[in-house]
């Protein structure tokens, strides 16, 4: 899966073509709409507007092998779009990009047009199968299948809490690793990669006011959640209050979408809870269209919206 790597802007051009002649060839003779297959669908506008908006790319990844050959877009657990350049189709691109996508983003569900039985065949083959459920594609007369890969959470093996310790920091420091690098790619003008010595973690392991819970799969560590207890600030406008608050929260990319997250989660409010906190709070990144919707299935919900300005 080394050729595999997230979409850029200087990407654009080439996602854009994929997608626009892949999906003529594949859906005009199904749909039967020259009006969008050569109207409305075109390559030029598409790729603007992956340049104009470059978030629009945050859930894109592309196989590239001196070039890109192929692209997958999911959000959470679901596919939303896979395809492959014509010229290089059944060369195993395909095959690598879904295993990608299941393996390590976690996705396990996607839907595929009614009548495009060469679509069902290929993910029937990774593992995914109908689930019964059909639904109206939107503004046409054609239907979409569901199907989902089914998986044991953690391979089956149980996700267990624990609270960390120092023999955990170096698969930490792995993991923050990963939550840096988003920060790089979603705020580069205030964010780095940095390292986070043993000191860093004996502070933490040494308070009394917070800690990191680890969710642990068969003695490694699959995630954490680090945890403190806050007071609200002394404000003549503020109600006293004592709040949990998640400092940072991060699965192995490699376990994501197996509810490992979700159990993060609740122990953080079961910390919370067993030392008064009254509501838990965290920050996320606007352009985390994946983890806003995690959280917002955890029962957060946006109360306050930070903004700045440049000021050199």
């Amino acid at each position: 899966m080394e050729n595999i790597r997230r979409a850029e802007p200087r990407d654009a051009s080439r996602i854009a073509e994929i997608l626009i002649f892949t999906k003529r060839a594949n859906y005009r003779p199904i749909f039967q709409n020259d009006g969008v297959s050569f109207g409305e669908m075109q390559v030029f506008p598409l790729a603007q507007a992956y340049l104009e908006k470059p978030e629009l790319l945050d859930c894109v990844w592309v196989y590239e092998q001196g070039f890109v050959k192929g692209m997958l877009h999911v959000e959470g657990q679901e596919i939303r779009e896979l395809y492959v350049d014509s010229f290089f189709q059944g060369s195993g691109i395909g095959g690598a990009l879904i295993e990608f996508a299941a393996e390590k983003l976690g996705a396990r569900e996607l839907f595929v047009l009614e009548k495009n039985p060469r679509a069902i065949r290929f993910y029937q083959r990774h593992g995914f199968r109908l689930t019964g459920e059909r639904r109206p594609e939107e503004g046409t007369a054609e239907y979409v299948l569901r199907m989902e890969r089914r998986c044991e959470p953690s391979g089956g093996k149980a996700v267990r809490i624990r609270k960390g310790v120092m023999e955990d920091a170096e698969e930490l420091r792995a993991l923050y690793r990963e939550l840096e690098e988003d920060g790089v790619r979603y705020q580069p003008e205030h964010f780095v990669v940095g390292y986070r010595d043993d000191g860093f973690f004996q502070n933490i392991f040494a308070s009394s006011t917070q800690d990191i819970l680890i969710a642990e799969q068969d003695g490694r560590v699959a995630g954490f959640s680090h945890v403190m207890i806050l007071e609200q600030k002394k404000v003549a406008c503020l109600k006293p209050e004592t709040l949990v608050y998640v400092q940072d929260l991060d699965v192995r990319a490699d376990m994501r979408g197996q509810g490992v997250g979700t159990k993060l989660m609740e122990a953080s409010k079961e910390y919370g809870l067993a030392r008064g906190a009254g509501f838990i709070r965290t920050q996320v990144f606007p352009q985390n269209r994946d983890g806003i919707r995690f959280y917002e299935r955890c029962g957060f919900r946006e109360m306050m919206k930070t903004i700045e300005c440049q000021l050199h």
